[in-house]
């Protein structure tokens, strides 16, 4: 559907639903399975196609080729909640635990980075309720939280 984003759990889990492990593509695969796709057994060049292909689907800027290199760019991470090693670019000594660069995940975080910004308008459909089975819930999710925004 154009103009409509389609990947209702990748946006939960961009919008901070759902807890983030230290593996983004074992959670990338889990997203996958319950958007529709067969998440485990893809390759992180499947992931990264579904997602690309679904992000294009809006036509949004963020999306544009340019707009696209730059976000992924190695010191824009940061911009993206992601910083990479050699491109800390705040005051502060850089911290030990930072990932070298890595394309495949710069585009899956640059990615949650514009998805977790949308609006309710440019969903395919209403975001369901995070799913346990799925992922769990973020730290200081409550069921009441869950009832509130997506009905109980």
């Amino acid at each position: 559907m154009k103009n409509k984003f389609s990947l209702l759990h990748f946006a939960l889990y961009a919008k901070h639903w759902y807890k983030k492990s230290n593996d983004i593509w074992a959670d990338m695969k889990k997203i996958m399975t319950a958007d529709g796709y067969p998440g485990e057994v893809m390759k992180k060049k499947d992931i990264i196609g579904v997602i690309l292909a679904r992000c294009q689907d809006l036509e949004i800027q963020q999306f544009t080729l340019l707009a696209f290199i730059d976000g992924i760019a190695p010191e824009n991470g940061w911009q993206h909640g992601h910083p990479w090693k050699g491109n800390y670019p705040f005051l502060t000594p850089e911290p030990e635990d930072l990932p070298y660069y890595d394309q495949n995940e710069a585009i899956v975080y640059y990615c949650l980075s514009v998805v977790c910004n949308l609006e309710r308008a440019q969903f395919s459909k209403e975001l369901p309720r995070p799913d346990k089975k799925v992922l769990p819930w973020r730290k200081g999710i409550s069921k009441k939280d869950i009832d509130v925004m997506f009905g109980s």
